[in-house]
């Protein structure tokens, strides 16, 4: 929260971590709109800007209207990895487990 207030964007990733290529539409609403509420109840507003997991993937114009329905105005591709998560691998069970907690304890 401190991040926003001092003017950083904030963007997202889906809530769920969804590989677009096999989502349909309809998951990408509910999994939006759930990211949505969270965001909402604990930032007071809902990020603009979108970047899908996984590296190489294209947004379809479908996945595309479902995001801008939900405000989003920007949408960023990436092509490369610089797979800085294999350094972190060592760490996701702390990094996990701080961000959910982090998280839903704001979210309620």
């Amino acid at each position: 929260m401190e991040a926003v207030k001092a003017g950083h964007q904030v963007a997202h990733h889906t809530f769920a971590h969804l590989r677009l290529s096999n989502t349909t539409s309809e998951v990408l609403r509910e999994d939006t709109a759930t990211l949505k509420k969270k965001f909402d109840s604990l930032l007071g507003k809902s990020p603009t800007y979108f970047r899908a997991p996984y590296v190489g993937h294209q947004i379809s114009k479908e996945h595309a209207d479902v995001l801008a329905a939900f405000d989003v105005k920007n949408i960023i591709g990436w092509s490369i990895s610089t797979e800085d998560w294999k350094e972190a691998r060592a760490y996701l069970h702390f990094i996990f487990a701080f961000f959910l907690t982090s998280f839903f304890k704001y979210s309620r």
